[in-house]
């Protein structure tokens, strides 16, 4: 099975809920069951957005620094398959308006479709867990099934994992 996670506020603290973007601090259980769901042979993945590198508030080098601390804290393989989007339709950086960019921005469900794609994995083998509605809306878009990440981190994972 191909469990997607979004990253900020799934995985991670979010920056946008009080955190610092330069500073990863994983969330409680992610590491644990990161790990449990590797163990049995899942694929992990991360779809996000990163909207806030289009309004110049971060470069693409920034979040590339931030992944990899993400990726080492988690205990996550540098090779683990991410899929981001840095565009916004409004941004202030013009080349980060550009409408296919634009298209893979979650709500949209494209990042989860490609990675479906590259990895091998029917829409019924997937699983996206995220913690916004537009991570929910993504999912459905895609056509796999959702999950919030404080359900599936909490007492309700189990009747996944079996799957």
């Amino acid at each position: 099975m191909l469990y997607v996670f979004d990253l900020d506020g799934t995985l991670i603290q979010g920056y946008m809920d009080g955190g610092d973007y330069a500073h990863v601090q994983p969330l409680p259980g992610r590491i644990e069951k990161l790990a449990e769901l590797r163990a049995v042979g899942h694929t992990v993945a991360i779809a996000t957005n990163q909207g806030g590198i289009a309004f110049g508030y971060n470069s693409e080098g920034d979040f590339k620094t931030k992944l990899l601390e993400a990726l080492r804290a988690l205990k996550l393989a540098r090779d683990t398959p991410v899929k981001v989007c840095f565009h916004h339709s409004t941004a202030s950086i013009e080349r980060y308006r550009d409408p296919e960019g634009c298209a893979r921005r979650k709500p949209s469900g494209l990042m989860i479709k490609e990675l479906m794609q590259e990895l091998g994995y029917s829409a019924d083998q997937t699983m996206y867990v995220g913690d916004r509605p537009e991570d929910d809306q993504a999912a459905a878009h895609a056509e796999v099934a959702f999950m919030w990440e404080r359900d599936f981190f909490g007492l309700g994972a189990e009747n996944f994992m079996a799957r």
